[in-house]
This record gives C-alpha cells, sequence and structure tokens, in this order.
C-alpha cells in the first residue's frame, strides 16, 4: 500500500506531548491520519489480519482504557 503506520507524539496543544499516538501516512506524504483519539499515552496491538487493533492507553490520573478500532480508518468498533 505504500504507506507508513508509526506513534507519535506532540500532535494536540492541548495534550501532554509525550502522548504517543497511531498515525498513518502515504509514502509520499500525503494522506495524514491520526487513527486514535483518547487523551493518553498509547499502546497498540493489531489483529494478524491488520482490519483492527486493540488500543490501550492511559494516563497517571485515570485507569487505562481498552479500545477495538478499525485499521483503516481508526474508526470505534468496542
Amino acid at each position: 500500500r505504500r504507506e507508513l503506520w508509526f506513534l507519535a507524539s506532540g500532535l494536540r496543544p492541548d495534550e501532554d506531548p509525550y502522548h504517543r499516538h497511531l498515525c498513518r501516512v502515504n509514502f509520499d506524504g500525503t494522506g495524514f491520519v491520526q487513527l486514535t483519539a483518547g487523551d493518553g499515552d498509547h499502546r497498540i496491538e493489531f489483529a494478524p489480519d491488520r482490519e483492527s487493533f486493540v488500543a490501550r492507553w492511559s494516563r497517571v490520573d485515570q485507569p487505562p482504557v481498552h479500545e477495538l478500532r478499525r485499521g483503516s480508518d481508526g474508526g470505534l468498533i468496542a
């Protein structure tokens, strides 16, 4: 697909700059998409087919949140 998937921090001015989010971009630099949304540091585990992933995010002041998301657009499944 000629895409790069990566964790990036410092994306939102109102959020801790050390919180990492899953992102995707095309090799030519177009089509940047942030695939996670929660205000916290994210850890990602993909399904074997990469059609979905579990995003676990947390902050020091709240318990961890687990979300099942679509790999295509980051949409929340459960």
